[in-house]
Parts: C-alpha cells; sequence; structure tokens
C-alpha cells in the first residue's frame, strides 16, 4: 500500500512539474538585441472556417535590452498594403503609443530594411524598433492586413516590455 502511495505522488508530482508555468505563455518569444524577433501570421483552418493566429503569440522584450528589432511575416500571397486601407502592425489604442517603438513600415525585405518595392501586394513583412526603456509594460496591437483575394484581415496579440 505504501508503495502504491508513494508511485501515486510521483505520478501526480510529475504532472503538476508538466503543468507549472513561470509567467510566460508557451507560445511566447523572448527577444533581445542579438538579431531580429519575429513573429509569423499563421493561416489556420478549423473544418471551413480560417483564422489567422500569431506565432508566437506572446512577444517578450528582456529588460535591459534596447533597439530589438520585431518582424512580422505574412504568408500564403498575404500582403500589407495602406494604399488599400488601414494595413500593418497598429497600436490596438492609440493611448498604448508611448514613443516606445519607432521605424514601424511594411516592407518586402524579411530582415525589416526600407523597401523599394513600389507594389505593395510583395510587403509580406512589417518591421518595428523597440527602444524597450519602460519596464513591466504591455502594449495591445493589431496585425491588419490582406489576403491574397483582398479580403481585409486582422489579429490582435500583445508585445510585453519585462
Amino acid at each position: 500500500m505504501a508503495t502504491r502511495t508513494f508511485l501515486s505522488a510521483i505520478a501526480v508530482a510529475g504532472f503538476l512539474v508538466g503543468c507549472t508555468t513561470v509567467g510566460i505563455s508557451k507560445n511566447s518569444n523572448n527577444c533581445d538585441d542579438q538579431g531580429p524577433c519575429r513573429a509569423k501570421i499563421d493561416r489556420v483552418q478549423y473544418g471551413h472556417v480560417v483564422r489567422y493566429e500569431v506565432n508566437p503569440e506572446q512577444i517578450h522584450l528582456v529588460r535591459g535590452k534596447h533597439d530589438i528589432h520585431i518582424i512580422w511575416t505574412l504568408e500564403n500571397g498575404d500582403y500589407f498594403c495602406s494604399a488599400q486601407g488601414n494595413s500593418g502592425v497598429l497600436f490596438k489604442y492609440p493611448s498604448d503609443d508611448d514613443g516606445q517603438f519607432e521605424d514601424r513600415r511594411p516592407t518586402d525585405n524579411e530582415n525589416g530594411d526600407p523597401t523599394s518595392e513600389p507594389d505593395c501586394k510583395k510587403h509580406k513583412h512589417f518591421h518595428w524598433k523597440a527602444l524597450n526603456t519602460v519596464p513591466n509594460k504591455d502594449y495591445r496591437y493589431q496585425v491588419l492586413f490582406f489576403d491574397k483575394n483582398g479580403v481585409a484581415k486582422s489579429v490582435d496579440p500583445w508585445v510585453y516590455n519585462d
């Protein structure tokens, strides 16, 4: 009986350890100044329903690291095009824009460099540079873009200054 109780306790402890979190979602990315931080907008199909999700869902900016480049990437012929309407990676609420992010732009360049491509249907990437000087702050944003058929789409994840 003692052996069964002991083995049950080990099984429960193992399960709990596997479920613990440390404040960062399983679908998150810790970003520093060692290269671009990348997020991909995935097109996911659930039966007949198509959704878009940002992967990773959460972007965490490592405290003490500055000038972090974040690049969002679209696939499947989707694109950023302000000429067709509101498009890009934008703050969900204008009041969240406290000057912590600059160089916000669509581009055809996977490294986030400014584009020279006039055809916005080739703008598959969107770039932000995070100053990351205000700790413990979260930023609500939305990704507005067009699918390959020109239909407006949106997703709204978060960026966290740790």
